[in-house]
């Protein structure tokens, strides 16, 4: 599934060239995300965001995920592995969304194969809770004004047989470089209590604001951000 001799997805952008290679240490080719990541990737997001919904809703729950953080998404980078994704870094500019109606029409599709919300099991429905109190705190963020509201990271993720051997690293460096370019004041990302925030503190990364828990779902939101070129996040 290699994509070398391919021709450029029209979602292919925003990627330097230079970065277009194999990782020597992870082992990983970086390269722009192409639509056909969606198959590899939606399983890894079901399995970390929707560990417990029903094995059969579990590959539509995913793709729903990933869908909802490629809506606004301008730039990407995707570490792929034999072929197949195994992580991905989706980065979005204030105002920039070109990608957004063919995301927006897939989500609807997907949620339309699911049983009326109603009807959905504890662990999808605080699944899908999490995944709109983030927009709802992402959105507010961005209409803000404040300098780190300038660009974000809509996801970030590294499959398991990635982690620990500098992958992420490598994804992350490359998107604080691409907000750089940008000339970005700062970034966000959105993150709750039962993901790795730890690495955005050790990324020397700010909490700047949470979302408490609610009575449907027991998760705590957070927002992280980083200040660029001197200002202050």
């Amino acid at each position: 599934m290699s994509s070398t001799n391919q021709a450029p997805s029209p979602l292919r952008g925003g990627c330097d060239p230079r970065r277009d290679r194999v990782d020597e240490q992870g082992g990983a080719r970086l390269r722009p995300f192409e639509e056909r990541d969606v198959e590899a990737l939606a399983p890894l997001l079901a399995d970390l965001w929707f560990p417990d919904a029903p094995t059969a809703l579990k590959g539509t729950l995913g793709a729903v995920e990933l869908c909802h953080h490629l809506l606004h998404h301008d730039w990407s980078l995707v570490a792929e592995k034999d072929g197949v994704a195994g992580g991905v870094i989706l980065c979005a500019s204030r105002g920039s969304a070109p990608h957004y109606n063919l995301w927006r029409r897939r989500i609807d599709l997907l949620m339309a194969t699911l049983p009326a919300r109603e009807r959905w099991d504890a662990a999808t429905t605080e699944g899908i809770e999490v995944l709109e109190r983030e927009q709802a705190l992402s959105d507010r963020i961005a209409a803000s004004g404040e300098p780190y509201a300038d660009a974000s990271v809509e996801l970030f993720v590294t499959a398991p047989a990635l982690r620990g051997r500098g992958v992420g690293g490598r994804l992350f460096s490359a998107a604080i470089d691409h907000f750089r370019e940008t000339g970005a004041r700062g970034f966000y990302l959105m993150t709750d209590d039962g993901c790795d925030f730890g690495f955005y503190d050790h990324a020397g990364m700010r909490r700047v604001r949470t979302a408490p828990p609610t009575p449907t779902c027991g998760i705590e939101v957070y927002a992280y951000a980083s200040a660029l070129f001197g200002e202050e996040g």
